[in-house]
């Protein structure tokens, strides 16, 4: 998991005349002449197509495909759309789930073998770590950039894989921010999270059999360590018994004025999201009792156990290597997956 930014509008549309439509569809428009997505469709149209009463047309007796945003499905239009079902949809590979008597296995082993090859880093030395201690990433306003829709494409592929992959989520976040402008300083660091997954193929989340269902949180805060804003990193993770549940790493909105100041914006945000936790896991009734008599633990102080650290900060490889397997992470192959699969409960 990993926490976004959402804007909502505070002015909501009552009629496709309203000034808020019409803006709205004049930026999807200006967007599509931009990206250049429009499609002609060619008609007439075989038995596999489903004709629906909505339509969007660029020109006259031109019929157009596009993506289109909620306002248009959401008032009424005179024309006709066709929907060829016939188009084949594009499919991720959500989580791979591998159980066995000693637990469950979540990992995305396939879509990391898929994304290091359409990006060409499937081949190479990989390397122990995904973020480099120093130096530290900056805007790099004198650097060479780099394509950027390339660089954006590789951190949309990273980010889809951070679902089962904690351990990428700190050096991922880092490097996104700097999607305005990508320089190759920028893109060396995301190429070094490849280089790190080409290593790494296998590993996931595991969960082991029988844990029970404490609470128990770890927050951490890295002062001023965003060197453009000198704004601080929060991280945070979250454990229901010996299972990792959530984690977060997220610059602050605020600049610290002090480490401490740091920490404390770190830990509110950590109790947030703690609270959210323990409302999700308590609405189910089977582990209701458990969670609400159990213990409730938040740590964010400095110690040997401070598992957030991994979410703030980057790290030395054999600091970062302890706490990956800390937080529950194993790296196991299908040959050791099958094993564990045909052991006697």
């Amino acid at each position: 998991m990993y926490m976004f930014a959402l804007t909502v509008s505070t002015v909501e549309p009552k009629t496709m005349a309203d000034s808020a439509w019409i803006e709205a569809m004049q930026e999807e428009l200006h967007q599509f002449d931009i990206l250049k997505v429009w499609e002609l469709v060619d008609k007439p149209f075989g038995k596999n197509i489903i004709k629906l009463k909505w339509l969007w047309k660029k020109k006259k007796n031109e019929d157009q495909t596009m993506d289109v945003k909620t306002a248009f499905l959401d008032g009424p239009l005179k024309e006709e759309v066709y929907v060829d079902t016939q188009t084949p949809i594009p499919q991720r590979d959500g989580l791979q789930i591998h159980q066995s008597p000693r637990g469950i296995f979540i990992n995305q082993a396939k879509y990391t073998l898929e994304i290091l090859k359409k990006h060409g880093m499937e081949k190479g030395q990989s390397i122990g770590t995904p973020m480099a201690t120093k130096p530290k990433l900056d805007a790099d306003l004198s650097g060479e950039p780099v394509d950027q829709t390339d660089y954006r494409s590789k951190i949309g592929s990273l980010m889809y894989l951070t679902s089962s992959r904690p351990d990428i989520v700190q050096a991922v976040c880092y490097c996104a921010r700097y999607q305005a402008r990508p320089t190759e300083k920028h893109l060396k660091e995301v190429k070094r999270i490849f280089r790190y997954l080409r290593g790494t193929i296998n590993m996931g989340l595991w969960y082991p059999k029988g844990s029970g269902f404490e609470l128990t949180a770890f927050s951490d805060a890295d002062h001023a360590g965003c060197v453009d804003t000198r704004k601080s990193t929060s991280g945070g993770i979250q454990f229901l018994g010996d299972k990792l549940v959530s984690w977060m790493s997220k610059k602050q909105d605020c600049t610290a004025m002090s480490s401490a100041e740091a920490e404390y914006v770190a830990l509110s945000a950590s109790c947030a999201q703690h609270s959210r936790t323990k409302h999700i896991h308590t609405r189910y009734h089977f582990i209701k009792e458990q969670v609400e008599n159990g213990i409730i633990e938040l740590y964010f102080v400095r110690t040997e156990y401070q598992l957030a650290d991994m979410f703030t900060k980057a790290l030395s490889e054999d600091r970062f290597q302890y706490l990956v397997r800390r937080i529950g992470m194993r790296c196991l192959t299908p040959a050791e997956l099958e094993v564990l699969t045909n052991e006697s409960a």
